[in-house]
């Protein structure tokens, strides 16, 4: 009985090294599309009020989680979408370019024990979803559709879950 309590125990505990391992190697992906943008400037606007007020959500939102890095493209919609929850994380907004989506993905597949917040675009946040899972499931967003957000999950560089949700 002493023999498969013991045996018991060292599996459990094994168990429990394991986990923590693959959490310490894990990435948490989080990405969206920027909120609504206001009518200002066809080429570069910033985020209408309603933006402005789904941003602040995000503080709100993910009040208990905490960011190692924010990307967004080089927009005002994506960095306002962002700069928020970033500021509540005491971080900057960093710059990524969109026209090399592979490059963005490698980098990230090469990170451990790391949460991200990306900002995208209509178009390229289902891209990114569907190049990091090798997939084509995530779909073009309408673009008057806001508040997707995926929330990836990778182990070793490939992608162990996939969660979407509306905010």
């Amino acid at each position: 009985m002493k023999k498969f309590n013991l045996l018991g125990i060292s599996f459990v505990l094994l168990f429990l090294f394991s986990v923590q391992a693959i959490q310490a190697q894990s990435v948490t992906v989080f990405l969206t599309r920027h909120a609504e943008k206001a009518k200002n400037d066809a080429k570069d606007p910033d985020l209408s009020e309603d933006g402005k007020k789904r941003a602040d959500q995000f503080v709100i939102f993910f009040e208990n989680q905490k960011f190692n890095r924010f990307l967004s493209t080089p927009y005002k919609r994506t960095k306002q979408t962002l700069e928020p929850l970033a500021k509540a994380n005491g971080k900057q907004v960093v710059e990524y370019s969109p026209s090399a989506p592979e490059k963005l993905v490698e980098e990230i597949r090469k990170l451990e024990n790391e949460t991200i917040f990306i900002s995208g675009h209509s178009n390229t946040i289902p891209d990114l979803v569907n190049r990091f899972t090798g997939k084509k499931d995530a779909k073009m967003i309408d673009d008057s559709r806001y508040g997707d957000l995926w929330m990836l999950t990778l182990v070793k560089g490939e992608v162990i879950s996939v969660v979407q949700l509306k905010m």
